[in-house]
This record gives structure tokens, sequence and C-alpha cells, in this order.
């Protein structure tokens, strides 16, 4: 093989890049394109993991304004202590039936609650602007079984999922699709508003959204994802 010609008189080496910017760096193209599988595996990664972002900002109608973040911060708490005082004052209480199955079913449709939750990069995802999903609230519960019968059953029906951790934001099955989303809820005031801190910790409380943002249902207590899947048709 001949040399490059270059600004070196033809003296470069035929293993470098020619006309490149000098502060990139000395360049080497391998002999085999399968040296460089590590780093093409890990851009696939990383525009997989931005193609699920945007699809959730799209589904939950997120923009990148920061500017409207501290003051929805603000009112998003205010909000969040209105609704967890009156839930307090408004729960029906029955004292004959027991705690191992509560379960509330939602008469009429109503907004879902003005509640802020965290995904895994730290970054508010607001659960008045979900569409179309099936919020499952885990809290410390591994629940492996319910959320894969959950994600299963809801690819079914085209809607989305989000599974809501206690402090952080739970792990998913490996095979989870960009319709899964996995959320913290480190206030505690998602598991108030479904009733799930009073059900066994092995169970999992669902609260399923429509695409008009309306609350459908919410079940606290489920075990298997038989319980709701009826509903999954009321979400699109």
């Amino acid at each position: 093989m001949g040399a490059l010609r270059g600004d070196d008189d033809g003296r470069r080496s035929p293993d470098e890049i020619p006309d490149l910017p000098p502060d990139w760096g000395h360049i080497v193209v391998p002999d085999d394109a399968s040296a460089l599988a590590e780093e093409a595996e890990q851009v696939r990664r990383e525009l997989r993991q931005l193609a699920r972002r945007r699809r959730w900002q799209r589904r939950l109608r997120l923009t990148s304004n920061s500017g409207l973040v501290l003051p929805l911060l603000i009112v998003a708490t205010a909000t969040v202590i209105s609704l967890i005082s009156l839930f307090a004052v408004a729960w029906p209480r029955h004292p004959d039936q027991p705690d191992s199955s509560p379960t509330i079913e939602q008469v009429a449709a109503s907004p879902a609650p003005d509640l802020i939750l965290r995904d895994d990069t730290g970054a508010d995802v607001p659960l008045r602007e979900a569409r179309s999903v099936v919020v499952l609230v885990v809290g410390e519960c591994s629940c492996t079984a319910l959320i894969s019968e959950t994600i299963e059953l809801a690819a079914d029906e085209g809607v989305g999922v989000l599974v809501v951790g206690a402090l952080a934001a739970p792990s998913l099955p490996p095979d989870a699709g960009p319709d899964v989303m996995a959320l913290s809820d480190p206030s505690g005031a998602l598991l108030t508003e479904v009733g799930q801190s009073n059900a066994p910790p092995s169970t999992a409380a669902v609260m399923l959204i429509d695409a008009d943002g309306n609350v459908v249902r919410v079940l606290a207590g489920a075990r298997t994802a038989a319980e709701f899947s009826s509903d999954l048709v009321r979400l699109g």
C-alpha cells in the first residue's frame, strides 16, 4: 500500500486518518472492525436510553423549560399537603374490614393527583401529565412476578407502565419495553394516596390513568395482574 499524501510530504502512516484537526490527537483505524464492538454497544445503549426518555417526554407531555421547576415544586408540595389532609379526613373507615386486602374503587373518573415523582436520573416526573398508563406502586416490595405480568398485559393493550418504588426506582425486567418507566416516590405521597401504606408489604397498589389523564380505578393490596386486567381496555 502506498503512503498517504498529506502535510508531511507523503510520509504519513497508512494507519492514520489524514486532514483531521491536530487537537483531535492521534487517531488509528483498527484493521478489524470488531475491535470497536464495545464502543458501538455503548453508543447503541445510550441511543436506546435517549429514545426511551424522549418517548416518555411525549407521553408525559414534558418540556425542557427548567425555569418552571421551582414554582411547580412549590405548588406541588402545597397540593400534596392539602391532598393528604383531605384524604385523612374523608377516608372511610371500616373497623370490621380486614386490612389484608384493602381496595378502593373509583366510581367516577377524576384527574390524576398532582404529585411529583422522580426517574432514575433524579429528574422530576409530574404524575398529572401521565396519559394511558398503569401506575404500579410497589413501594418496598420487589413484586417481580406482578411487575412482569403487568408489563405484559399493558403491552397487549398498548398502554404504558409506571413502576413506582419508595426511596429508589425499582429494577425492571431486562425485556421491559420503551413504554415502561421506573420511578421513585421519596415523599411517600403517592403511597398514601392509593392507600398502600396500610396494605401487606408483599402487595402493590394500582392506579389506572386513561388517555384524558383521569384516574379510572385505584386498587390497593393487589397480588396479581388478573385483579385489574379487565380494566386496561379503558385506558386507550
